[in-house]
């Protein structure tokens, strides 16, 4: 099922493969989301997730979509699984140490990648049937049902006891759709970390009731844990926004990996796009390829409409960079926050070597909704008929 999706390379496609979520399996997905069958096409699960990692479709275009097709109440399930993303984002910008001391984290956990242990867990040799099932499945498709992974992070840590930082860099390095917003917090959340001693445990029960069976791991799990533990509250820290006119012209627009979407590009004059994965990155062969088809098909695609005015960065390569923004008199570079992410390092490192500035902005969406990402869902759940509502150009039937 995930080929189909990743087999979409134009935004009509994408749009029609919404809308035939939205009037097949979109009515049953407030049951039927957490069952992942043997059948991935019969799941209750739209699959956008590495379309919406990718920013090929945003987060805005899927809600005020579906809510123009849908009653709010009837698909608000859907709908808070959508802003689920979007709170992990606006909760890492407003609390940064976080990720930094993940980082700081896995380094520190380096010789455990060495470890017998590890190497039986990411290549599926544990023993745990549904586990190793999960952990092959994650490599060789990229992609695991989002039950699958809260499960397989709890078996990971409580009964594995592998320490967690060490799965969220397995998940960062395979899934498609990874987000290291999303993919940090969750883990910390199943560890007990996100919210203190709320941790999630895996049940034989569960397990067996939305895989119909398929596996049962009963005797295999630790289903009596105590949460993991840090000595570090971490503290709220401010963040800006910048919003571009979507009126005005502006010189020059960076496309990079965490944002491919069309948005304000006819605004520029000249467009410089992400050439190929950067060469520290150390995801999966399945991730890459995957992400590198995307910028390739952006490039073609924008070549066809601003012939001459398209460049692609070469990250080896800045001396070419510097010609293309000199012959063109381009005085500013502005490109979509990439958010807080190894990405982010990777640019900000390489423009330093440009003689220009590069001017990240943010779009409405995140804007609207990230302040209220700074505690916990609650509070920005409270907001989400609200927010749905200013996004919408029409009247929306909550």
């Amino acid at each position: 099922m995930i080929k189909n999706i990743l087999s979409l390379d134009s935004k009509h496609k994408v749009l029609e493969y919404l809308d035939n979520f939205s009037k097949i399996k979109l009515p049953m997905y407030g049951k039927m989301r957490n069952f992942d069958l043997e059948d991935k096409s019969k799941n209750n699960v739209s699959y956008l997730s590495p379309l919406i990692a990718r920013g090929i479709i945003k987060e805005q275009e899927i809600v005020t979509y579906v809510l123009e097709k849908h009653k709010f109440r009837d698909i608000e399930k859907f709908v808070y699984e959508v802003f689920w993303r979007s709170y992990w984002r606006g909760f890492l910008e407003s609390h940064p140490k976080i990720y930094s001391d993940y980082k700081k984290e896995l380094d520190n956990l380096v010789e455990n990648i060495a470890s017998e242990h590890y190497t039986n867990a990411i290549s599926g040799n544990t023993g745990i049937e549904c586990f190793d099932f999960w952990a092959q499945e994650l490599t060789s498709s990229g992609y695991l049902h989002n039950h699958v992974r809260m499960w397989f992070a709890s078996i990971w840590i409580f009964t594995l006891k592998i320490p967690w930082q060490l799965g969220a860099d397995f998940f960062i390095k395979n899934l498609l759709d990874a987000d290291l917003a999303s993919n940090t917090l969750s883990w910390r959340w199943v560890a007990g970390l996100h919210t203190k001693g709320k941790h999630y445990i895996a049940f034989p029960e569960n397990i067996k009731k939305y895989t119909q069976n398929k596996f049962y791991p009963v005797g295999n799990l630790n289903i009596n844990p105590s949460p993991i533990m840090e000595g570090i509250d971490y503290s709220v820290e401010p963040f800006s926004f910048t919003k571009l006119k979507t009126t005005e012209q502006l010189s020059c627009l960076f496309i990079h990996e965490n944002d491919l979407s069309f948005d304000m590009r006819s605004n520029f004059d000249f467009i410089i796009i992400q050439g190929s994965i950067h060469p520290k990155n150390q995801r999966s062969l399945v991730a890459n390829n995957y992400i590198s088809s995307c910028l390739d098909n952006v490039f073609a695609n924008t070549q066809k409409k601003y012939s001459g005015k398209t460049f692609s960065l070469d990250w080896n390569d800045s001396k070419s960079l510097n010609r293309f923004l000199d012959n063109n008199n381009i005085q500013n570079i502005f490109s979509a926050y990439p958010f807080i992410s190894d990405l982010k390092s990777q640019i900000d490192t390489f423009f330093k070597t440009i003689n220009i500035d590069l001017v990240y902005y943010n779009n409405n969406w995140d804007i609207n909704v990230w302040p209220h990402c700074s505690k916990g869902f609650f509070k920005l759940k409270k907001e989400i008929p609200n927010l749905v509502m200013n996004f919408s150009d029409s009247t929306i039937e909550l």
